[in-house]
């Protein structure tokens, strides 16, 4: 007797893998589809779905627009397929945090079936499972989102790191694994910060990581950037040498420092040329109340002072690897400099 696949057991086979082969495939259509269906345990990797979908309908000359499930009822559903026009500008519309419900796929079937071409649907689904209901509706692409499994994780956080110009050995991947865990959106973060700090870095090992990633806790990070925006330099100083005397590393904290100004110059650039705050954190990536908290005008002796801050950052990161000069030295003076303005 052949024992019949459930939809529990063909998710219990899917990987990272599947994902990057649907999310390739998606991105080599020609045009785009009718339907697509994302779902899966990882929110990450369903975020990211979104994004890249986002990316390839701009391509194809489609504005993305999205919607909540949540405030979404059956004749606003309706709505979007009568009002598409046939020809012009046409939107490819994604429906987030859809929870699978039967009534739901049955009116997206009779829409999809009565209005063909005229709506382009994305659909994601919170939910690690696409359901039989859905699945029926025969969507052109479908995207399982499941995360890196243990064989695959150490390829994926090498792939990551190459997408922000660094290149980490297997045994670097493995370290950076067993020390921040399999939580992607944190892997994204700490590689985000190890760009931060070597920029211009070829090849990275364990030990640089070691160096490099101190693990400061958030609210020492938050306590520092808000001493530098009050210019309380002593202030700063104080908490600077306190934390390298308890043993962090300075290289994280000049990374944190050189982050900081990064941050305030693209916020300032971008309040400068008219974006909301609500734009910024989306274009930037950052939550609403950062975006806030750096949105205060700055002089152009100021502006002028971050950006020598950065190139200062860039030249200590040189004279901390290379010689024995004090990290706590190095990165008062740099406040120093960067608050005299």
């Amino acid at each position: 007797m052949v024992k019949k696949k459930t939809a529990r057991s063909a998710a219990a086979k899917l990987s990272f893998r599947h994902f990057s082969e649907a999310l390739s495939n998606f991105c080599r259509l020609p045009g785009p589809p009718n339907l697509v269906v994302i779902y899966g345990p990882s929110i990450y990797l369903r975020y990211k779905a979104v994004e890249a979908l986002s990316k390839q309908a701009s391509a194809w000359g489609y504005e993305t627009e999205r919607l909540s499930a949540n405030n979404l009822d059956e004749s606003q559903l309706d709505q979007i397929f009568q009002d598409m026009p046939l020809f012009g500008n046409q939107k490819y519309f994604v429906v987030e945090n859809m929870v699978p419900s039967s009534r739901q796929a049955k009116l997206l079937g009779k829409l999809l079936s009565q209005h063909p071409k005229r709506a382009f649907l994305a659909l994601q689904l919170n939910s690690s499972q696409i359901g039989a209901t859905f699945e029926a509706l025969h969507a052109e692409a479908i995207i399982p989102c499941y995360p890196p499994n243990t064989k695959e994780l150490p390829n994926y956080i090498r792939s990551l790191a190459r997408k922000f110009s660094l290149q980490l050995d297997s045994t670097a991947a493995q370290w950076l694994n067993e020390h921040v865990g399999n939580d992607l959106w944190k892997l994204e973060n700490e590689i985000k910060n190890l760009a931060l700090i070597y920029p211009e870095a070829e090849h990275l090992s364990d030990r640089q990581l070691q160096d490099a990633l101190g693990y400061l806790k958030e609210d020492h990070v938050f306590e520092l950037e808000g001493l530098i925006l009050k210019k309380q330099s002593g202030k700063a100083i104080n908490l600077i040498n306190q934390l390298i005397h308890r043993g962090e590393s300075p290289l994280a904290i000049l990374g944190i420092i050189s982050n900081h100004c990064r941050k305030i110059l693209q916020i300032q650039s971008l309040r400068m040329k008219g974006q909301p705050p609500a734009q910024i954190a989306k274009e930037l990536r950052l939550p609403l109340f950062v975006i806030q908290k750096l949105m205060t005008p700055l002089s152009a002796a100021r502006l002028k002072a971050y950006r020598a801050a950065i190139e200062l950052c860039q030249q200590n990161d040189i004279m901390l690897k290379s010689t024995r000069i004090g990290g706590d030295l190095l990165i008062s003076h740099l406040l120093l400099e960067l608050m005299s303005a």
